[in-house]
């Protein structure tokens, strides 16, 4: 990623995503029900899945990695600009 990249994915991560470790794996995801927010998302990282939930008016695109070494690359790419990849 560019830098540009790391610090707004590292910002779409601190503002509208989660890090956290379940069900015995390190996650690392994004949710917006703007489409082209998390198709930017996986455009910007090349790792991760997509995924559809429904929501209350409109569906939630959910863009999520949990692969143990894409979440540690990423953290290590985002933990200037985000503080949640800080505890990875």
């Amino acid at each position: 990623m560019t830098e540009v990249e790391k610090a707004w994915v590292g910002a779409m991560v601190e503002a509208e995503g989660y890090v956290g470790f379940y069900n015995g794996r390190w996650r690392i995801g994004v949710g917006n029900t703007d489409p082209e927010i998390i198709s930017a998302i996986l455009r910007a990282t090349g790792v991760g899945l997509v995924s559809i939930q429904k929501g209350t008016n409109k569906p939630i695109i959910h863009w999520s990695s949990q692969r143990y070494n894409d979440v540690i690359n990423l953290s290590n790419q985002l933990k200037d600009y985000c503080m949640k990849v800080r505890k990875i």
